[in-house]
């Protein structure tokens, strides 16, 4: 799972590519941000995105996994979950300069599994 602020990143990208590999790990990729469901269609048919992306417009998903901020409003966050729900790994930063390619999250996903 990720929590995404506003405006195109890089990783998008490299998620919605990876998504084939990252599905063979046995995940399923979301992207999940506080702008609404009509704002995300028209991002992700101009980005080029596979993954389904979902609406937090209250920040209840942001806050529950402790991602909301002051000012920013939402980190930069990409979770792995069990088959429970409950965190395996996670990748969190305020301002989304680093992120990790989904080849990490694929080795992470291997590790959850093993």
């Amino acid at each position: 799972m990720e929590a995404r602020s506003h405006g195109p990143h890089p990783e998008d990208r490299s998620y919605s590519d990876g998504l084939t590999d990252l599905g063979a790990a046995g995940s399923a990729v979301w992207g999940i941000s506080p702008p609404r469901r009509h704002s995300h269609e028209k991002f992700a048919r101009s980005r080029g995105l596979y993954m389904p992306l979902l609406s937090d417009t209250g920040l209840t998903v942001a806050k529950s996994f402790g991602i909301t901020a002051p000012l920013i409003g939402v980190r930069r966050a990409v979770f792995i979950l069990t088959g429970t729900g409950r965190p395996h790994w996670k990748h969190v930063t305020a301002v989304g300069a680093t992120y990790p390619p989904a080849t990490a999250l694929a080795a992470q996903l291997a590790r959850l599994t093993a």
